[in-house]
């Protein structure tokens, strides 16, 4: 939440629900509150938020089960941030018979970690299964421009997963003419080579990429 409160986020929900006649359309509000029972989520409900970020380490994996119940209640969307291969397996096994819902590895550095806990996961899925589970890479800050973040950004796409969270990048970075935050998520978004394409060349003044890959989260 960055230190914002309910009715702050109730803001954001309203703002984003103006656009929804926009191109492009509204942004998905995720309330990323250090969740720990079921009266936020109702409160997440009630003001309209579209999913809402639950920790494994910090709530075990009895609570998760209660609050992922609680979730599906209210029809909100479910983000498990997990930070080993052993908490995103046990993720996995208990929720498999609940609903779909995203895997977010966070608290890892570089692309090789963070396909570590997520490759060879057990119980995943097929591809015909009305469950489906999305993989998210937490793309932290480094002192460098914002561009090893992008370039890590499309490493993680090219190995599999399927979007990035990059707020920690934004608002620590992107104080430039040419790296604001519009660069940095349009150089993410952009469908280009980590071997031959460079970051900033792609960021220039924030007409980003002619190829668009997709939403990125934030």
């Amino acid at each position: 939440m960055g230190g914002c409160g309910y009715e702050d986020i109730a803001c954001f929900v309203e703002e984003q629900r103006r656009a929804h006649s926009n191109v492009p359309g509204p942004v998905p509000i995720i309330n990323s509150d250090v969740i720990v029972d079921e009266i936020q989520i109702a409160q997440s409900a009630v003001i309209g938020v579209n999913a809402v970020l639950l920790d494994y380490e910090l709530l075990g994996i009895d609570t998760l089960k209660k609050l992922i119940v609680a979730c599906r209640a209210v029809e909100l969307e479910i983000i498990i941030a997990v930070r080993s291969k052993e908490e995103a397996q046990s993720t996995i096994d208990v929720i498999q018979d609940y609903t779909s819902f995203m895997l977010s590895v966070i608290n890892m550095d570089g692309v090789t970690g963070k396909l570590d806990i997520i490759s060879e996961l057990q119980n995943m899925p097929n591809e015909n299964s009305e469950q489906k589970i999305t993989t998210i890479a937490n793309i932290l800050h480094r002192s460098d421009q914002g561009l090893a973040e992008v370039e890590e950004c499309w490493s993680c796409r090219d190995k599999g997963f399927n979007c990035a969270w990059i707020s920690d990048a934004l608002y620590k970075a992107g104080n430039s003419a040419s790296e604001y935050p519009g660069a940095i998520i349009k150089s993410m978004a952009a469908k280009s080579s980590v071997r031959w394409a460079s970051p900033v060349a792609k960021s220039g003044r924030g007409e980003g990429a002619k190829e668009y890959l997709g939403d990125i989260m934030m």
